[in-house]
């Protein structure tokens, strides 16, 4: 499984109010698009985001965030499902990938 669906539709949702998002599967997951900008993704059970490397360092702190990706790729940062199993967690998570440069 590439990546997870239910994930892939809240993410969606969540999404909603931003406009329109391009979908591309893609590293292995499904990538949602955004002005022509990667913004976040689905991978696995996982969210992949992409934020501003300052933004990403304090992001670290929360609760499921992986430094592993931000190590290789500064600016991006994995959330394990703990991290956004609650839609309140999701909505802030998205929030802060669309205030990406």
């Amino acid at each position: 499984m590439p990546y997870d669906d239910a994930l892939a539709d809240r993410v969606r949702q969540a999404l909603a109010p931003y406009g329109e998002a391009d979908e591309r599967e893609m590293l292995g997951g499904l990538m949602f698009y955004q002005s022509g900008k990667m913004r976040l993704g689905v991978v696995q059970d996982q969210l992949l985001l992409r934020m501003s490397p300052d933004a990403a360092a304090e992001a670290l702190a929360r609760n499921g965030a992986d430094p592993s990706a931000e190590e290789q790729m500064p600016g991006i940062i994995t959330v394990s499902p703990v991290g956004h199993e609650l839609d309140e967690d999701l909505n802030d998570w998205i929030e802060l990938a669309m205030r990406a440069p």
